[in-house]
């Protein structure tokens, strides 16, 4: 389990490599709702770095749990198969035998392995994916996405400086990088893995804001996460908040906020605004939070 970080401390580090692959099979994946991955720049990055038939074969296994997850959304507890094990060299001692035949003992997480296995024939073909991908991805891990992410680190590194004392959890939190989740931000029980993109820290303080929503479903989690950290960045120094608002008109909010007046959380005008209104998302979502 990866070490918190001391009280007041931002903690940043590379996610490791584990994580990352099981990111990189999900940026493939194409999924609706907030917790889609699939990444287009990402899979063209993936064809220039993998070798032709370990792609051919991940775009195909993509794929076929593309339209599982469509069928079971019960698939949704994919999104923490990152926390399975520690490392591809832990995963690799599991990765030669059927999902239902590794033991808890095995894994870093028994009751994700029971959820994955209680997937039946899907569990299967995710850890198969996995298992023929290995190999090669470690090898691209080694070779170009490690030293990609430990150029990146410290400039993102001193934006979380920036913005932890305006951000309650920052300070404290783990942050972790993973190249695969590009834009995009997961918070998993012991840290946050954060992509490198433009907005990292940003994106960091939005998972920090999902994790103190008290919220469990992932739609009303991200919508109540948008207003709190608008709220908290009201009063933070102007730098702070032209980066959050260039990272708020850069989301594609109507889905999200269908769903929030759907469910009676925000009325159809204030909501529709927020999607119509892409310069002024920052103020409208601070007061739709009050």
């Amino acid at each position: 389990m990866p070490q918190r970080p001391q009280a007041g401390q931002v903690s940043l580090a590379l996610a490791d490599d584990f994580a990352e692959l099981c990111f990189h099979v999900l940026a493939h994946v194409r999924r609706a709702g907030p917790g889609d991955l699939f990444d287009a720049a990402h899979v063209a990055w993936s064809r220039s770095v993998l070798g032709a038939a370990a792609q051919r074969q991940l775009e195909a296994d993509a794929a076929v749990l593309a339209a599982l997850w469509e069928a079971a959304p019960a698939l949704d507890v994919l999104d923490a198969l990152a926390e399975m094990h520690r490392s591809i060299a832990a995963f690799r001692r599991t990765a030669g035998r059927a999902l239902a035949e590794v033991r808890a003992d095995e894994v870093a997480e028994p009751g994700l392995l029971r959820a994955l296995q209680g997937l039946g024939a899907a569990g299967e073909v995710v850890h198969a994916a996995l298992g023929l991908l290995a190999r090669p991805f470690a090898e691209v891990h080694a070779r170009a996405i490690a030293p990609r992410l430990g150029a990146s680190a410290p400039a993102i590194a001193a934006a979380l400086e920036e913005l932890a004392p305006h951000v309650p959890g920052l300070a404290g939190a783990r942050i972790e990088l993973a190249l695969a989740l590009g834009r995009r931000g997961r918070a998993m029980p012991e840290r946050i893995v954060i992509g490198p993109g433009p907005h990292a820290a940003i994106v960091a303080a939005h998972e920090v804001a999902v994790c103190s929503s008290g919220q469990v479903d992932h739609a009303r989690a991200e919508w109540a996460a948008l207003g709190r950290l608008a709220r908290w960045l009201r009063g933070a120094p102007g730098p702070l908040r032209e980066a959050h608002a260039a990272w708020l008109a850069g989301l594609e909010l109507a889905g999200l906020v269908e769903d929030a007046i759907a469910a009676g959380r925000v009325a159809a005008g204030p909501g529709r605004r927020v999607v119509r209104e892409r310069a002024a998302r920052a103020d409208a979502l601070a007061e739709l939070a009050e």
